[in-house]
């Protein structure tokens, strides 16, 4: 397995700081969640007319993009839609000059179109999810175990209704175990054969209040997760989410990005 990070672990990084910091603790790739405090990346000039230019250097430095984390949600009115599909388009773009794979959506939360049955939420999701991946063919639309579709058992839902190739999971492997005590081969039997992605994180707590922490220092079962992947046959990225942005008390990357690659390396 490879090992990569996103970009909200380290918002205040620059192109030239995030390629010297993954080359020095040799992390794989790097996931953008963002950048210099812009969430979506395309609006600026690294990402939009300087794309090209940009990927050139991730290439030229050996260093892979295997995702980009966008915004688009899945649930949401009809009628309010035609942003995100202009989002996946321009993420389309960036996969397209990067070679990247993967681009990271969010199921979203019921009560945003109003829905009480997830059966019927999870038709919704699985049809917007089915519209963008065949508006960007070349690209797989990745859901997270996020919102309303924490647990393995609810995500399925939407992966079971959706009829594209192009889509499939992140299993962020805090979400479902933290906030919905569901244990790691539970939500691996639900959407393993989706995963393609998977974000690592660690805290402290229990399903009603816990607190983020640095990677391995928590009671999350990383090398539990680890094990289940291998598995399972998953050989992708394991992602370290480090949520700094969200977080600034959170230790700063420096220490949070090694610690995380010192723990892999001896699991992975």
């Amino acid at each position: 397995m490879k090992l990569s990070f996103t970009t909200l672990g380290c918002p205040a990084w620059d192109l030239d700081t995030i390629i010297a910091r993954v080359r020095e603790w040799k992390f794989d790739g790097v996931d953008f969640r963002g950048y210099r405090g812009e969430h979506d990346i395309w609006k600026q000039p690294e990402f939009g007319a300087g794309a090209a230019a940009t990927a050139a250097r991730f290439r030229a430095a050996g260093i892979a993009v295997p995702c980009f984390s966008s915004s688009i949600r899945l649930l949401v009115p009809a009628d309010k839609r035609e942003p995100f599909r202009a989002e996946a388009g321009e993420y389309a773009r960036l996969c397209a000059a990067f070679g990247t794979p993967f681009v990271r959506v969010f199921g979203g939360h019921l009560k945003d179109v109003g829905a009480s049955d997830p059966e019927a939420a999870a038709r919704t999701a699985a049809e917007f999810l089915d519209e963008l991946a065949a508006l960007a063919p070349r690209v797989t639309f990745l859901v997270e175990t996020h919102d309303d579709w924490v647990a393995g058992r609810e995500l399925r839902r939407i992966m079971e209704r959706v009829t594209a190739p192009n889509a499939g999971v992140v299993w962020d492997i805090h979400h479902p175990y933290r906030l919905a005590d569901e244990p790691l081969e539970a939500t691996w039997a639900a959407i393993g054969r989706w995963v393609r992605y998977v974000h690592v994180k660690d805290s402290t707590g229990d399903r009603t209040r816990h607190t983020l922490c640095l990677p391995g220092r928590g009671t999350i079962p990383i090398a539990g997760a680890v094990r289940v992947l291998h598995e399972g046959g998953y050989d992708g990225f394991l992602a370290l989410e480090w949520e700094k942005r969200w977080h600034p008390e959170l230790p700063e990357p420096e220490e949070a990005f090694p610690l995380f690659i010192h723990l892999m390396e001896g699991l992975r």
